[in-house]
């Protein structure tokens, strides 16, 4: 991924025991582990370019400054969700695992998670990617075989209602 000025790429590297997100930038030769990203399995670069969400095994949503400083945590879920997305410099969305309810958001300066989609029972929302006015959200709707029943969806984080492409 790429941060909203384009001037940075990030990835995550891992080794057997544990996974960092390095950013590099397209100034520079070499790539830096970012601090507080310890465990990272999703990351999503805050549209102000200053910040990014991390989740990692823990379950923890956490906000880390890109230029360092103390990680912040915003969110604790059972578990890693799948996928991140901001939705503007606020709000995150959060997607879902098997056996996970659907979308969620949550807001960096706190409270509690709301869900905003509610997926059958045998489905799951993930892959969140959020469009440019902070409203429509784009995202995989899973079904128990993880083939022939996935389609791609459509909602309203405004209004809690979305489409499949089925």
């Amino acid at each position: 991924r790429i941060t909203p000025d384009g001037g940075t790429v990030g990835f995550i590297s891992s080794s057997d025991t544990s996974a960092m997100l390095y950013l590099r930038s397209l100034n520079d030769v070499d790539a830096h582990p970012l601090p507080g990203t310890d465990g990272v399995f999703f990351y999503a670069f805050a549209p102000d370019g200053k910040r990014v969400a991390v989740m990692g095994a823990d379950g923890k949503l956490r906000i880390v400054p890109l230029d360092g400083g103390a990680s912040v945590t915003v969110g604790q879920f059972a578990r890693s969700w799948s996928g991140l997305a901001w939705a503007d410099n606020t709000t995150i969305v959060v997607g879902g695992q098997p056996g996970g309810p659907g979308l969620w958001v949550v807001s960096t300066t706190g409270g509690a998670p709301r869900q905003v989609f509610k997926p059958k029972p045998t489905l799951i929302h993930g892959s969140p990617f959020v469009a440019d006015d902070g409203e429509t959200v784009f995202f995989l709707d899973w079904g128990p075989g993880f083939t022939e029943d996935d389609y791609l969806a459509i909602g309203s984080l405004k209004t809690g209602t979305f489409e499949t492409s089925k």
